[in-house]
């Protein structure tokens, strides 16, 4: 398992459907990093700017999946569930298939009030980048990171990671 996989995956599951699902992502995210690497060794250009793209598509893809099922491990389990059906037909798109908009950037319909008794839980959207997900997981992963990185020796890497505002970093990363 290379080093990007066991970030985005985890390295240790118990058992079942979710263990597989992200063995499975692991094991491609594993694959396209290798993949990816040798292109960006090679000298042959022409690979390099025609596989290099979707390398780096697959990778975003099942990273983010990855990230979505750690995040969500019910969405994960689910969708191996669905697609280990005889009915499962991979040429029809299903309607709970992994999407962009909801799995990863939110519907942004969301009230502007993030904690509200009034809100409907299902309506509160558990996407990467939801305000949800950036107060519950990235703010305190980012806080811990920046904690771990300010007892390191300076450097220029330090200094950039360490300019990170986690306040701001889910509407910057999604260039808001």
């Amino acid at each position: 398992m290379s080093a990007i996989a066991r970030l985005l995956c985890g390295d240790a599951l118990s058992a079942g459907t979710a263990k597989l699902a992200l063995g499975q992502l692991s094991n491609s995210i594993s694959k396209f990093a290798a993949r990816s690497v040798s292109f960006l060794g090679d000298g042959d250009v022409d690979d390099r700017l025609t596989f290099g793209p979707f390398c780096a598509r697959v990778l975003l893809e099942n990273g983010c999946a990855a990230l979505v099922g750690r995040f969500d491990a019910f969405r994960l389990v689910y969708l191996s569930e669905f697609q280990a059906q005889e009915a499962y037909d991979p040429t029809k798109r299903a309607k709970t298939a992994f999407s962009w908009t909801g799995d990863i950037i939110p519907d942004d319909k969301a009230s502007q009030t993030l904690w509200n008794v009034d809100h409907d839980y299902q309506k509160i959207s558990r996407a990467l980048f939801s305000r949800h997900v950036d107060h519950i997981f990235w703010r305190p992963a980012l806080n811990s990171m920046l904690d771990f990185v300010s007892t390191k020796d300076p450097s220029a890497v330090t200094a950039e990671l360490l300019s990170i505002d986690p306040d701001g970093y889910i509407d910057r990363s999604r260039g808001v």
